[in-house]
């Protein structure tokens, strides 16, 4: 009889790791899902145009009008993201997005729910005389996006995550559009997590 009793306590040991083995494989299952994945910024249709006002008295024959969209989306499937104001700065791409060459625009914060996309349209008013000095033939101007995010993972919220967007589009010099594509998904190139 001392034999069967000592059988069934393996028994509840063996099914107990079996038990526990599967909570963990879950837990893991769910946090995988659970990690949350950075928002997307994508510049679509930007255009350059000669800034025109009804008012002659104030209009400036030397500024141009900066208009493009920034689709925001959310990747993740589970996750919501709460953004706060959102910088979206225009340069030569040969300074810094803090110079002399460069204009910016921020746009209030607001909370992207899972697998959801926003599209925000941004006019900028442009100097031509700083713009004439990033032109050659076809130019490039640098977009960087900077803006602060919390996720939503079921009932909790995380703490802010700063993060910084960045790259190069190709304005061609006689029609003041984008080349070779009319969307360019910007790249993460900071962040801190």
């Amino acid at each position: 009889m001392t034999s069967k009793r000592g059988g069934s306590n393996s028994d509840i040991y063996i099914w107990f790791l079996q038990v526990l083995t599967i909570l963990v494989l879950a837990f893991l299952a769910i946090w995988a899902t659970l990690t949350p994945r950075t928002p997307t910024f994508t510049i679509t249709n930007m255009d350059l145009k000669p800034y025109i006002r009804n008012d002659t008295a104030l209009a400036t024959t030397n500024s141009s009008f900066l208009a493009f969209n920034v689709t925001i989306s959310n990747p993740n499937k589970m996750i919501g993201v709460f953004l706060d104001e959102i910088n979206v700065t225009i340069g030569c791409n040969n300074e810094s997005l803090i110079g002399s060459r460069s204009w910016s625009k921020s746009m209030a914060g607001f909370y992207l729910g899972h697998s959801v996309s926003d599209l925000k349209e941004v006019d900028l008013s442009v100097d031509d005389n700083e713009l004439s000095l990033c032109r050659k033939v076809d130019y490039y101007l640098r977009v960087g996006v900077d803006t602060g995010v919390r996720y939503k993972i079921m009932w909790f919220i995380t703490r802010h995550h700063g993060l910084v967007f960045e790259d190069y589009i190709e304005i061609g010099y006689g029609h003041g559009q984008m080349l070779g594509t009319t969307q360019m998904k910007l790249k993460l190139s900071f962040t801190n997590l």
